[in-house]
């Protein structure tokens, strides 16, 4: 009687090579200049909202945290830069955000990215009650890559102009600061 010992993990070395190969081929592909990749991310927002409120006129606002939900298009424009163009829904405990950031991104190693730029954000919620829909602000944050085409990101959106003022809740002079932590994958 013999015994034949087959380990694990040692399957044809052929198909282990091709899929090496098409790692790679995937890889050079994506670091092509003008070379795009889509996805999605999710995470958490932490919302600050300093206003005025409108009969007292004493520093009032509010601060939430709720989900965010992202879609986005990053693409290459040169060997560590690209440009990546998004279209976010962001919610707090009253309103919904529909954000449009557009940022410029820079590579500083293997695994890490910073970026910033606009963000045009626009609420969506209450219409009716809102003076000011619009508002304009940057973001700037870190992001750093998983394996897989996962990645995590940290970012931090401060408002510029007034975004909104609000009959139905009493504020004025409102301005939306958010610190977004979240998690993300690229197809």
């Amino acid at each position: 009687m013999s015994v034949a010992f087959f380990p694990f993990n040692n399957g044809d070395p052929n198909k282990k090579e091709q899929k090496i190969n098409e790692t790679r081929i995937k890889k050079e592909r994506n670091n092509e200049v003008g070379s795009s990749r889509f996805g999605f991310k999710a995470g958490v927002n932490f919302s600050d909202v300093p206003a005025t409120d409108i009969e007292t006129q004493e520093d009032s606002g509010y601060a939430g945290t709720a989900p965010y939900g992202s879609f986005f298009i990053d693409t290459k424009i040169a060997s560590k830069w690209s440009i990546q163009n998004e279209l976010t829904f962001s919610f707090t405990d009253v309103y919904t955000y529909v954000e449009s950031p557009v940022l410029l991104k820079r590579r500083f190693s293997e695994k890490w990215s910073a970026f910033a730029g606009p963000n045009l954000m626009y609420v969506f919620d209450y219409a009716d009650s809102v003076d000011k829909n619009f508002g304009i602000g940057l973001d700037f944050g870190l992001q750093y890559d998983l394996p897989k085409d996962f990645f995590i990101e940290a970012r931090y959106g401060v408002g510029f102009t007034e975004h909104f003022n609000e009959n139905f809740f009493g504020l004025e002079n409102a301005k939306r600061n958010v610190l977004r932590i979240g998690v993300g994958i690229k197809f």
